[in-house]
Parts: C-alpha cells; sequence; structure tokens
C-alpha cells in the first residue's frame, strides 16, 4: 500500500511539473508573439509615412 501510494504521488508530481513547464513554454511563445506584432505595427506605420512623404513631393527633381 506504501509503495503504490509513493507510485500515485510521483506520477501526480510528474504529471504537474509538466503541466507547469507547458504553462511556462506557452505564456513566453504568446509573449514574444505579442512583442513581434506590435513591432510590426510600428513598422507599418513608418512605411505609411514615408509612403505619405513620398506622395506629397513633387514630381519633377
Amino acid at each position: 500500500m506504501r509503495m503504490r501510494r509513493k507510485i500515485i504521488y510521483g506520477v501526480g508530481i510528474f504529471f504537474a511539473i509538466w503541466a507547469v513547464l507547458i504553462g511556462v513554454i506557452s505564456f513566453l511563445e504568446w509573449r514574444d508573439n505579442t512583442k513581434f506584432e506590435r513591432n510590426m505595427t510600428k513598422i507599418d506605420k513608418m512605411v505609411e509615412d514615408r509612403e505619405k512623404e513620398l506622395a506629397n513631393l513633387p514630381d519633377s527633381v
């Protein structure tokens, strides 16, 4: 009975650690993706501003 309890606790602890690791990894990936999206929106805005500046330039150089 004692050995059976140790095995059950061991398996439970194993799955608990596994779940925490998956959660941490998922959170880190989500955070990196949101940073990437934020940077892409900044770059898109910079490109749009540059295109507007170029559109306002006179045609003759």
